[in-house]
């Protein structure tokens, strides 16, 4: 799938519709969205709502970044790209440390009592 295509079709779709397109304005319009999409979530969980409203939603947050990063002038693929590599580097990091014993850390004056 070609994002940075999508993405400059949902930013020229936002122009047409008279949307604003500055990147403070589509971040907030990005957290109205967010929202619906929590309340659609909320919705489901609770058998008001279904999975195609959530899903619905969820495209909606999607798309709202997708013209945010064409307004912007981002390269939204290279983004999430780095973006999947740094958080592969933090779980390993996370992995390790799970392993790594607990130590106390204690002060360099009390590490060195009894050296005296």
């Amino acid at each position: 799938m070609d994002l940075n295509g999508l993405a400059k079709q949902a930013f020229e779709i936002a122009k047409t519709r008279g949307q604003k397109t500055d990147a403070l304005s589509c971040l907030k319009h990005c957290s109205g969205e967010l929202v619906e999409a929590t309340e659609a979530y909320n919705n489901w969980t609770f058998n008001v709502g279904d999975d195609v409203q959530f899903a619905d939603e969820l495209a909606d947050v999607i798309m709202c970044i997708l013209t945010l990063s064409a307004s912007e002038n981002i390269d939204i693929e290279i983004a999430l790209k780095k973006c999947l590599e740094k958080n592969r580097k933090r779980a390993k990091f996370h992995s390790f440390m799970k392993d790594v014993k607990e130590y106390e850390v204690v002060s360099a004056s009390e590490a060195n009592k009894g050296q005296e």
